[in-house]
């Protein structure tokens, strides 16, 4: 039926030539291909999750706001990571002002990174849940908050 010239088929039962006989034009042809297709899979979907404690230098903030996406990098690497922080003692002291983030500040944090995985697509996902300790600028004293 796909073949140039090729119009339509006839089809018929050999000993019922004329009680049996049908013609299918080309153009009806899509149709029964989608009917005869298998259904398509349902996208696989994996999700995968981590906790680690890392420690994280800031790099960009909420600019003074509590909630919403930071940028970090793997402290000791160029490596960059956008996360949510969900420790509640932490932003409570952010929003009080107690702490400002600084480029060299240090922080050490529990760290949930959950990775989805649909079909070939894999997307990230990173969560501070506590920030063990913040250090201000190198050079300064540890704050254990």
């Amino acid at each position: 039926m796909q073949r140039p010239g090729v119009e339509g088929l006839s089809t018929y039962l050999k000993d019922a030539v004329e009680e049996t006989k049908h013609y299918l034009p080309k153009n009806e042809v899509p149709a029964i291909e989608a009917f005869s297709l298998p259904e398509p899979e349902a996208p696989k979907v994996e999700v995968i999750e981590n906790s680690t404690i890392e420690m994280l230098n800031p790099k960009a903030g909420t600019y003074g706001e509590p909630e919403g996406v930071w940028t970090f990098t793997r402290a000791g690497t160029a490596t960059k990571l956008k996360a949510t922080i969900v420790d509640k003692k932490f932003l409570a002291k952010f929003q009080r002002g107690v702490v400002r983030f600084f480029h060299n500040d240090l922080l050490k944090v529990r760290l949930k990174h959950e990775q989805t995985v649909k079909n070939t697509k894999v997307t990230n996902k990173y969560e501070i849940v506590e920030v063990v300790e913040y250090t201000k600028n190198t050079s300064r004293a540890t704050k254990n908050v």
